[in-house]
């Protein structure tokens, strides 16, 4: 019985010591919805100042085939022109994956104002299947959209009663570099490659069964502004 008493205490410790220092929040960001997104992020409380972060969010697949083939019809007949192509697949989908470290100023992590180093990867595929009208033959395009990025996030993170965070990255300065990849298959897939790179200046690469095209880098400055809702445990 002597051992039952501090125990307890030290069993009460803990309990009230965990309940006021969580160090992990779970959040999710309802803005990425209006772009086919879903957007979640996780963050560890390291120190009195400082916290490590990820941010991975993911696109909804959406496939565009339905849509394509019904804006052809529509100029189709407003042009009365019966020539082209009819989509067989359409599909675009993709990721983002984002790090940062995170120094609170007032010492008092996760909550109040802070500045975020991150770094940034993010991917945009597209896959097509188009049949010529005319010729029947099949032409396949699958390119894709691949962004790293580094840059400085500031912002403000709200902790309510212990459990639920509000988190609103109100001002973040970036710099990315886009590559854009593409491999066309099928009738004249050198023209369209060309094309491609008429808008993209890049490389093609032509083998035996297909074409690649690969983009120069294009680098791009600008800003970014978030927010999000989160759970502490």
């Amino acid at each position: 019985m002597k051992f039952v008493l501090p125990s307890l205490l030290l069993l009460c410790m803990l309990f009230t010591s965990n309940s006021y220092a969580q160090k992990n929040i779970i959040k999710w960001r309802p803005a990425a919805l209006t772009w086919n997104n879903i957007d979640f992020s996780y963050e560890r409380v390291l120190t009195n100042n400082s916290s490590f972060a990820v941010k991975a969010g993911g696109m909804i697949p959406l496939d565009f085939t339905v849509a394509f083939n019904n804006y052809k019809a529509s100029f189709q007949a407003a042009e009365n022109n019966l020539g082209g192509y009819t989509m067989t697949k359409g599909i675009m989908g993709g990721f983002s994956v984002l790090p940062e470290f995170r120094y609170y100023t007032a010492a008092d992590a996760p909550n109040g104002f802070y500045v975020a180093p991150y770094l940034k990867y993010w991917r945009a595929g597209f896959s097509a299947t188009a049949t010529n009208d005319t010729t029947s033959f099949a032409s396949t395009v699958n390119a894709s959209i691949n962004v790293i990025g580094v840059g400085l996030g500031i912002g403000y993170q709200w902790v309510i009663g212990d459990a639920f965070t509000v988190d609103w990255n109100f001002l973040g300065l970036g710099a990315d570099a886009y590559i854009f990849n593409a491999n066309v298959t099928g009738v004249n897939a050198t023209g369209t490659a060309n094309q491609i790179k008429e808008a993209f200046p890049g490389t093609v690469t032509t083998t035996s069964n297909s074409v690649d095209y690969t983009s120069s880098p294009l680098m791009q400055f600008g800003f970014k502004s978030n927010f999000s809702i989160g759970y502490m445990f």
